[in-house]
């Protein structure tokens, strides 16, 4: 909604008979803009490709009654050439027509002021929920994320004391290796072979290990 007031209201009613929901958006027109904004009126009938004027000028009486309302002023847009910027140039024009004719003054009353009122202060308070909404999301994924991410790190502290503890059993092995090798060396005659002599050293270590 334009402000301080609309130079044109486009009553959109698609060509046909003539429904309830259109009933509704006539019963609309004059509630939000009151009776006035009848001579700031265009009906723009959609769908006009299937059957264009001729059914307008068909039109049953409740449809003439709006007609008549609006001034007579209408406009048949053809969906199946919406990218036609020829019948857009002809509703600009038919506005032009009807802003002279009123002599180039905007719509205005106390009513529509307080609609547009209405409409800016809930406008307003959906954004402001909306706002809520984003950062309750945002907090939701950030906790959610954050929760993993602790778990992963927990993951990795227990590995790490897993790895440091295989690695201190791995050193240990090692340490009782090296403490025997003078004690097996010793113990060996010159004929003994390197083969006997490891397994005299394997032997002593499963000693040294169980004890």
């Amino acid at each position: 909604m334009s402000a301080p007031g609309p130079h044109a209201i486009l009553l959109a009613i698609k060509v046909g008979p003539f429904t309830g929901e259109e009933r509704d958006a006539v019963r609309q027109v004059v509630q939000i803009f009151g009776a006035d904004a009848w001579k700031h009126t265009i009906v723009l009938f959609t769908h006009g490709d299937a059957g264009g004027p001729q059914l307008v000028q068909q039109a049953g009486p409740e449809l003439q009654a709006v007609l008549q309302k609006a001034g007579n002023r209408f406009h048949v847009f053809n969906n199946a050439r919406a990218n036609n910027r020829g019948q857009v140039l002809d509703l600009l024009e038919a506005v032009q027509q009807m802003l002279e004719a009123n002599g180039g003054q905007f719509y205005s009353n106390v009513r529509y002021e307080e609609v547009v009122q209405m409409l800016d202060h809930r406008e307003a308070e959906l954004r402001e929920i909306y706002e809520k909404k984003l950062e309750e999301e945002i907090r939701g994924v950030e906790s959610k994320y954050e929760r993993k991410l602790e778990e992963e790190q927990q993951q990795c502290r227990q590995v790490e004391q897993r790895l440091q503890a295989e690695l201190q059993e791995v050193k240990r092995y090692y340490r009782v290796l090296e403490s025997g090798v003078r004690q097996v060396v010793e113990q060996t005659v010159p004929s003994d072979s390197f083969q006997e002599m490891l397994s005299q050293f394997n032997e002593k270590l499963k000693l040294n290990v169980l004890s």
